[in-house]
């Protein structure tokens, strides 16, 4: 990205005026340095803060600005986690804290915003809170999976997919990689029995697929009706999520040959020897499996767990980058 332009803040003013208009250069300087910075792939510098999520993404000089005065015009400045090393007992640092925010309001009231440029600001907010809740909810879902909540993990994992990619339909630095996501959905999904023997331990051998298929061979009434449950429930409404990848994000390859991973398994059930009433639910249930492309189904999104801190956040997502190269790249 180029840097952004610099911003105007009056001088010659008495302290601490003066110095709150320092404060707030400061850290305008330092948001730009954050977003400007290089950074490895487990380090998304965009969830320590707005701005720099707004800088990346090339956002108009006014929607920045008003995000920085409105940080400043918060009357809790002073309990900013950021800041949490200051200490704030001391007088000083709290008439600091009150003249920043009345240096903020000043600036406020002097950016003359219309209804049009209102409603792109609160779009760019909106893009920012969908862009964290696509990262909670890939974090859960990861977090699940590692615990061989799979079908748990589905949910939020597809629900993040279907977010992300509506962000980055507008930029691709507006949400995260697909490619991030739709490995660990994928891995959810299935496993074969070939790829399972090079994994470590039992974690990639109970996928949802493979654990449908064991239930339907068991044959049991109660069985084969949970298998197909899990088909029909959370394996199904992925098939249209997979077969529409695109490949400009690298996923697309590996998607359609889990879409053929999954359908090949069940039709290869129609050369096998089973009860009528088995047979008959296959036959139901394999139109659904093949004849899904058109049926894209709009997850609802799942449970909503309590929010975190910044530091948190950005301490999950290092932990579930790092972990990801324990996880095949093709997602299986």
């Amino acid at each position: 990205m180029s840097p952004p332009p610099p911003l105007a803040i009056g001088g010659g003013v008495p302290f601490p005026i003066s110095s709150a208009n320092r404060a707030i250069k400061v850290e305008y300087t330092r948001l730009v340095h954050v977003a400007l910075q290089d950074q490895a792939p487990e380090s998304d510098h965009r969830l320590r803060h707005p701005i720099v999520y707004f800088l990346q993404n090339q956002a108009p000089k006014k929607v920045w600005e008003r995000m920085l005065f409105e940080q400043f015009a918060d009357s809790s400045l002073g309990s900013d986690e950021r800041y949490s090393h200051l200490p704030r007992t001391i007088p000083l640092i709290l008439l600091l804290c009150k003249a920043a925010v009345k240096v903020a309001h000043q600036k406020l009231d002097l950016i003359k915003t219309d209804e049009a440029e209102m409603a792109e600001y609160e779009l760019w907010h909106r893009d920012y809170q969908k862009f964290l809740e696509v990262t909670v909810f890939l974090l859960i879902g990861v977090e699940l999976f590692r615990k061989k909540s799979y079908a748990e993990a589905l949910v939020y994992l597809v629900y993040s997919s279907q977010c992300n990619k509506e962000l980055l339909l507008r930029g691709p630095a507006r949400g995260h990689s697909q490619e991030l996501l739709a490995n660990y959905r994928r891995a959810c999904l299935l496993v074969s029995q070939e790829q399972s023997e090079h994994l470590p331990g039992p974690l990639f051998t109970t996928k949802l697929n493979t654990r449908a298929a064991a239930l339907f061979e068991a044959g049991s009434k109660a069985a084969v009706s949970e298998g197909l449950e899990i088909l029909m429930e959370l394996v199904v409404p992925c098939m249209p999520f997979l077969l529409a990848s695109d490949a400009a994000d690298g996923t697309q390859e590996a998607d359609l040959a889990a879409v053929e991973t999954v359908r090949n398994c069940w039709c290869s059930y129609l050369d096998q020897e089973m009860e009528p009433p088995i047979l008959e639910k296959l036959t139901e249930f394999l139109p659904k499996l093949l004849d899904c492309c058109g049926e894209t189904r709009s997850f609802c999104p799942p449970p909503r767990l309590p929010s975190c801190s910044t530091q948190e956040l950005c301490e999950r997502f290092r932990r579930v980058v790092t972990s990801q190269k324990h996880t095949p790249s093709n997602g299986t």
